[in-house]
């Protein structure tokens, strides 16, 4: 009895099974599937896994080219930057006594002999590298100083610099045909195996004025074919007369208010043991302004004659000197309850000197700017503006101090052009006069967006007293000796000398500041006369 039963339920839980007995076929299977999807999902993470380390490969390859790509031209980069102090040095060799820099001297001081300039005088390599004898023209002083090089690369380019004559397939219309300068290659390594190096070479051109330097860089780390990895830089240069000193004289020199010097301030003067024997006489432009002003100034210079390092007439904000000689800006100068914050950095250029005091002073809304005087900024972006370097009485304090900061520096973008156009030959920008660097679409002048003649005085407008170098030829111990130990009270006002040059030398030997003498006035006066 229970057989038939139990048959029957089976039945029921798989009819499919039965029915396909039924039918005479045989019953469906599904086992393979799996083995096939894994199939395929193996086959595709290996194709993908492939790719991918093809991708990387190419990754590194890719990676690895322009890391040698970046060290030739990193190598080029250096040389260039080698040729061009290397122009400098050796031109400046050469003091000559003509100005007049045409096509037909230039070409002659080059490569020929700079007796073209008239009376010449060579003077000693100032790196101090020894040479077999005097140049007589610039393209040799460059030779003699790769001559002197170490580190040189054999079997690439010239063992030995050489003054030759101009590459086959140069043009002749680009090109001086004559006294190029082949140097050796100079390696930045220390492996010989597979040197970085570069080459240089001077190509005087076709106008005579000009030299095009040719830098090349090698990674010889990286070679196909038996040719180094190589790229290559080119940069002209034109050859001037420059007095680098603006300001050089034999006696002694005294800068008085409202005035500023661009260029390095040299004096040749030793009398210092005389009466007031001091070589330069330097007065700060903001004392005498107001009385309240002249106390900090005061505050100030007292610390910079204890403190200040290297002579710049500045204070270092994180100089662990001179920074914590600033005096302090808790200090309430005017008596009006609250501090002046008279030492803040208003330039912010990490200095404080008395152009900042003088700016804390008078900037009465402290956003930064000192407005002139209604008569400045008449015709100015300021125009509408609450004039802040006033007296009470609303008459202006110093007009001739306000303009000439305004006014310093007339080609802040340096593209060349600057100025207006002087229509009443008064020497001083008024209005509707049109200024020669307008820009015609945005309306303006460009060097008025720099803070070129635009009402105010303030960080924009890069005050310092001398923008360059003060040039001694006494020594620091003979001033002091002969005009005692404050000598440096003589000295007021920012000295900005540049990025890596030392704002005050003294002892300065006749290389670094010419000695002038009566003669040479009249030989530059018979020139300049002819």
């Amino acid at each position: 009895m229970f057989g038939p039963i139990a048959l029957l339920r089976k039945a029921r839980c798989k009819p499919t099974t039965r029915l396909a007995a039924v039918a005479g076929r045989a019953p469906l299977s599904r086992r393979g599937v799996v083995a096939v999807i894994s199939m395929m999902f193996l086959v595709l993470f290996g194709s993908l896994a492939a790719a991918m380390a093809i991708a990387a490969k190419g990754n590194l390859h890719t990676a690895s080219t322009h890391v040698h790509v970046m060290r030739a031209l990193g190598a080029a980069e250096t040389g260039m930057s080698v040729a061009a102090a290397r122009l400098v040095e050796s031109s400046s060799r050469f003091v000559v006594s003509g100005s007049n820099v045409d096509s037909g001297s230039a070409a002659a001081a080059w490569g020929s002999s700079v007796s073209a300039f008239g009376a010449v005088t060579i003077l000693p390599p100032p790196s101090g590298f020894s040479e077999s004898s005097y140049p007589f023209n610039i393209a040799q002083a460059l030779a003699n100083q790769h001559a002197a090089d170490q580190n040189i690369v054999p079997g690439v380019g010239f063992s030995t610099p050489v003054v030759g004559n101009a590459m086959a397939e140069t043009a002749a219309s680009d090109y001086n045909a004559h006294y190029w300068v082949f140097t050796p290659a100079i390696s930045l390594e220390t492996s010989s195996s597979s040197p970085l190096c570069f080459q240089i070479t001077y190509a005087p051109l076709a106008n005579g004025t000009d030299v095009r330097v040719v830098s090349t860089g090698y990674d010889y780390s990286y070679v196909r074919d038996g040719v180094p990895l190589k790229r290559t830089l080119t940069q002209d240069f034109r050859l001037v007369k420059r007095v680098n000193q603006a300001v050089i004289s034999p006696s002694r020199i005294m800068i008085g208010k409202n005035v500023m010097v661009t260029g390095d301030l040299g004096s040749t003067y030793t009398g210092v043991t005389s009466t007031n024997g001091d070589p330069v006489v330097m007065k700060s432009d903001f004392f005498g302004l107001d009385s309240v002003l002249d106390t900090k100034l005061n505050a100030y210079f007292a610390s910079v004659k204890l403190y200040d390092v290297d002579g710049d007439n500045r204070l270092r904000i994180n100089h662990p000197v001179e920074g914590t000689a600033i005096p302090s800006n808790s200090t309430d100068y005017d008596h009006d309850g609250a501090a002046d914050n008279a030492f803040a950095d208003a330039t912010r250029d990490g200095y404080v000197d008395d152009f900042d005091i003088f700016m804390n002073h008078f900037d009465s809304n402290h956003d930064g700017k000192v407005v002139l005087s209604s008569a400045l900024t008449l015709g100015t972006p300021s125009q509408n503006l609450t004039s802040e370097f006033v007296a009470s009485d609303g008459s202006s304090i110093d007009d001739d101090l306000g303009l000439m900061i305004d006014s310093a520096n007339a080609d802040r973008n340096k593209n060349g052009v600057s100025g207006f156009v002087d229509t009443n030959n008064n020497g001083r920008w008024d209005v509707g006069e049109a200024f020669k660097d307008y820009d015609p679409l945005t309306l303006t002048n460009r060097d008025q967006v720099l803070g070129y003649r635009d009402g105010v005085i303030d960080y924009k407008d890069q005050y310092s007293k001398v923008a360059g170098r003060l040039l001694f030829r006494t020594t620091a111990a003979a001033w002091s000796a002969g005009q005692g130990a404050n000598y440096k009270d003589r000295l007021r006002g920012p000295v900005r000398p540049g990025i890596g040059k030392s704002p005050v030398n003294y002892g300065m030997s006749t290389t670094a500041l010419p000695d002038l003498s009566a003669s040479a006035f009249d030989t530059a006066r018979t020139t300049l006369a002819a």
